[in-house]
């Protein structure tokens, strides 16, 4: 069988959609990522798509955001006065926030483990509770809402984990889709004539 470009586009494609890095083939060094929470923007929840949730012990729940959009970042985050601008490097700088729902502000978030592998940036989510006494408290006002500004340079595809279980694929600020003829697309060879 013979393929075209078109067709190993859309087989890479659909490999890395379906696996997230199947078709990887040169492996790179573990890149760091800087980040920095925003404890004086809000985010407007629900606005923009929830790609992941996970329930608090003590009841309640999270929704995790993730913008790249810069439509997005300016119509759902503003900050607290309402009178300054968000500074973003669009392409490379993306924003996770946090909605938590529960009625006691209690609640604090932590990147657990952040690195970019091969242009996937894997975070891990962790929530902790006021009184937890195996990780120190921040130095911020625990909320109901919650921002990072993230540095994405490196990302085309973020891997967002609360466990093993609770995962979701996001494309990255890096992302690019080449677009595919599927018309033209050829998935087997044509008839003989």
């Amino acid at each position: 069988m013979r393929l075209t470009n078109q067709c190993r586009q859309a087989i890479c494609y659909l490999c890395t959609m379906a696996l997230c890095g199947a078709c990887t083939i040169i492996s790179k060094d573990p890149v760091s990522v800087d980040y920095e929470m925003l404890p004086d923007y809000h985010f407007y929840a629900p606005c923009g798509q929830a790609r992941i949730c996970g329930d608090l012990e003590k009841g309640g729940y999270y929704l995790v955001y993730v913008l790249t959009d810069s439509l997005d970042i300016s119509n759902c985050v503003e900050t607290i006065t309402g009178k300054d601008t968000l500074p973003m490097r669009f392409g490379k700088d993306f924003l996770i926030t946090m909605a938590v729902h529960n009625e006691e502000k209690d609640w604090f978030f932590h990147f657990e483990h952040m690195e970019v592998v091969d242009s996937m940036l894997h975070i891990h989510l962790k929530a902790s509770h006021r009184n937890d006494t195996t990780v120190s408290t921040p130095s911020y006002k625990l909320s109901d809402n919650y921002v990072w500004k993230i540095n994405g340079q490196e990302t085309k595809l973020i891997k967002l984990y609360i466990n093993n279980t609770n995962y979701a694929y996001v494309p990255g600020p890096q992302w690019s889709e080449a677009p595919i003829n599927w018309e033209h697309a050829h998935w087997r060879e044509s008839p003989s004539h």
